[in-house]
């Protein structure tokens, strides 16, 4: 009895995550740079590790 890792392979959730703010679950589109969820409206940039969507941080924007 060992521990094995599952191979690595496109799975259907690699492009649904999760708003950290409301917890709704998001689809996000394959080439999509920022997402705003429609639940709660906070803006995330999106960046891509390994083809699986990652929530990189909240957009802000400020007014000079």
């Amino acid at each position: 009895m060992g521990t094995y890792a599952l191979p690595a392979r496109k799975q259907p959730g690699d492009r649904t995550l999760r708003c950290l703010n409301c917890f709704k679950r998001l689809e996000i589109p394959p080439a999509a740079k920022i997402f705003t969820c429609p639940k709660c409206g906070v803006e995330y940039e999106i960046g891509r590790r390994a083809g699986q969507a990652k929530i990189l941080g909240t957009v802000h924007y400020f007014d000079d």
